[in-house]
């Protein structure tokens, strides 16, 4: 858990979070993915309809991904990580909590 922890604090420090208009800071958003996922598909298209920057990691297409998602010790995909929070698989409710966003 340690070894997560430092990672994404890690990861953190290489995304900029984006702010909004009243300067408050939102919690950066990434998404591991594969080529053809349903759920993957899902995840992205409810962040862009909520005008929520995410970052996308095709452990498919990238070795670098791979890699981080390995050192996550990732189990599924999606994986979502928000801010220091973690989702496995797409999950509407989970990210209206952790992103705050309106239903």
């Amino acid at each position: 858990m340690k070894r997560i922890v430092l990672y994404l604090c890690t990861l953190l420090v290489f995304l900029q979070a984006p702010v909004t208009s009243a300067g408050q800071e939102l919690p950066v958003v990434v998404v591991f993915t594969i080529d053809f996922c349903p759920s993957c598909m899902a995840t992205k298209h409810w962040l862009r309809e909520r005008d929520i920057e995410y970052h996308e990691l095709n452990v498919e297409q990238s070795e670098r991904a791979r890699e981080q998602f390995e050192r996550i010790s990732g189990r599924g995909i999606p994986t979502i990580l928000v801010g220091k929070e973690r989702i496995e698989g797409f999950n509407e409710r989970r990210l209206h909590e952790l992103l705050n966003v309106r239903h």
